[in-house]
């Protein structure tokens, strides 16, 4: 009895000691995630949008263990190192490039500590800074305008409410013009202090009064009251092309630059268009991935990456040690991770949502150009200049290539304004970007999606938001960001903010129906 007994009492504890050592082991597999979710964002939201470190553990950072890491930010060296138990992240922000999470060998670190940003010298006419082009005060310091705070005047920069870009303006900008319950401050720059990088903006004129009016209870809903759920940080709604309502929340303004998440998806889009356009990528055709090509995933095309329909395997849970986690907070090199992954459904069949599909994506674009400089020189020569994006941050992994799935910075206006040129056909100011056909194809149903995803973009054919009309198609990110295009109403609405899943997103059929209801 005694003997049993004992041997009883060794089983329980082998199979306790076995629980512990599983549980320590896959708690060590999340330490990547955990540290380096709080390293990353914490670093992109200081040194980017200017946000004060406490505000952004106490709303980004509070959930789940990222809520229980230790930051330091060391403004000195542009670094977030992020504790958690025995592990720790760090990431770095390097200008022009954004923030990278160091990943990989020490000397692999020290090397991308020491790039430099390719396109600072000669980027363009502006690549030194224009003394031509104004800033208000509220853009150089990334708070919001003093109309967001409850001021009912809305001054207007002579440059827009003219529709001329700013180097060229010579209006006073003490001139105003009413517009609802926005901020068009004088400018549409980002901080003073930095080298410009890109080009003047596209004019955001003042739009229909009477419109902005009847859209100032809603913006103030949205934003200040938070009437609909969630925390946005910046809306703006365009109509016609020209800006119908804008609002701030509290320390941010017209020239913070705030995360995109999955609507960088979008981007990449944009980006294979152009190309395409310009005859070097066809994306019917196979891609030639080496990985790919001794078994059936050499018959991928980029039109079955594009509309979420590769067939490969991909976990895009957020919530666990899935696929998309550990490949933005563990991987150096993003679509290789993705491209590794084995064949689960013949390509172009099913349709399944895939972060890890456009870094594959992105990183083939990239392979087209024979070195960084003239891929970095052609997106932001080709996208972002005739967009009008002054600084954008498009922010690579360790491997070099911009994160196509997720990290882009860029104001509530850019975001407007990419949205606008899908409006306009993939035109900008009558000047073609987007190749002819490429919104048409942009917004064809995958033909397993139901109706709901085009490429690289959400429709609503399904009547996912049954309010809004079937026609709009939209970027979507993960935390409440969004990018609405309604042809039909042509109207471009812009929400930009954290406001996370499950119990904080925005309602934004609710939203979008108030919108509409405006309208003329």
């Amino acid at each position: 009895m005694k003997k049993t007994a004992r041997n009883l009492f060794r089983i329980t504890l082998a199979v306790l000691a076995a629980a512990l050592l599983g549980g320590c082991l896959y708690l060590n597999s999340l330490m990547p995630i955990i540290t380096g979710y709080a390293a990353k964002n914490l670093a992109s939201a200081v040194f980017i949008s200017g946000r004060e470190p406490a505000d952004v553990e106490a709303l980004d950072l509070h959930f789940s263990f990222i809520k229980f890491t230790r930051n330091r930010v060391d403004f000195e060296k542009q670094t977030v190192t992020s504790r958690f138990l025995w592990s720790k992240s760090i990431a770095a922000f390097r200008e022009g490039y954004g923030v990278t999470l160091l990943r990989g060998r020490g000397k692999d670190r020290e090397a991308l500590l020491a790039q430099s940003w390719p396109l600072t010298q000669g980027d363009s006419a502006l690549a030194q800074g224009d003394p031509a082009l104004p800033l208000a005060a509220d853009e150089a310091e990334g708070t919001p305008p003093a109309l967001a705070q409850g001021d009912p005047a809305l001054p207007l920069a002579a440059d827009e409410a003219e529709g001329t870009p700013p180097a060229l303006a010579q209006g006073d900008p003490a001139q105003s013009s009413a517009t609802g319950d926005s901020a068009l401050a004088a400018g549409d720059s980002a901080l003073a202090a930095e080298t410009v990088r890109g080009g003047a903006p596209a004019a955001l004129a003042a739009g229909d009064s009477a419109l902005a009016a009847r859209l100032e209870p809603v913006a103030r809903a949205l934003v200040d009251e938070r009437a609909y759920n969630g925390h946005p940080f910046a809306f703006i709604v365009l109509h016609k092309g020209a800006v119908v309502a804008e609002r701030y929340d509290r320390g941010i303004g017209p020239g913070t630059r705030l995360l995109s998440w999955s609507m960088a998806k979008s981007f990449t889009n944009a980006l294979t268009g152009i190309m395409a356009g310009d005859g070097m990528v066809d994306i019917h055709a196979p891609l030639d991935i080496p990985e790919w090509q001794q078994d059936a995933r050499k018959d991928i095309t980029l039109n079955d990456l594009l509309q979420m329909q590769s067939g490969l395997e991909w976990n895009e849970d957020y919530g666990n040690r899935s696929d998309v986690n550990l490949m933005l907070h563990r991987e150096t090199d993003m679509g290789a991770f993705a491209l590794s992954k084995p064949l689960r459904y013949t390509p172009g069949t099913h349709w399944y949502y895939s972060s890890g599909t456009t870094n594959i994506v992105m990183r083939w674009l990239r392979s087209r150009f024979p070195t960084d400089e003239a891929f970095l020189t052609y997106l932001h020569d080709r996208l972002f200049k005739p967009l009008g994006f002054r600084n954008p941050y498009f922010e690579p992994d360790m491997s070099g290539t911009p994160v196509g799935s997720s990290y882009l910075y860029a104001t509530a206006r850019d975001y407007a304004r990419f949205g606008q040129m899908y409006l306009d056909d993939g035109c900008v100011a009558g000047e073609r970007i987007l190749p002819e056909g490429w919104v048409d194809y942009t917004v064809t149903p995958a033909s397993d999606s139901k109706g709901g995803y085009g490429a690289f973009f959400w429709l609503n054919r399904d009547k996912s938001l049954a309010d809004a009309p079937e026609d709009l198609f939209s970027c979507i990110g993960h935390d409440g960001q969004r990018i609405f295009i309604i042809p039909s109403k042509e109207l471009v609405a812009v929400v930009l903010g954290y406001s996370n899943l499950p119990d904080h997103m925005i309602a934004f059929d609710r939203l979008l129906k108030d919108i509409l209801a405006q309208l003329p």
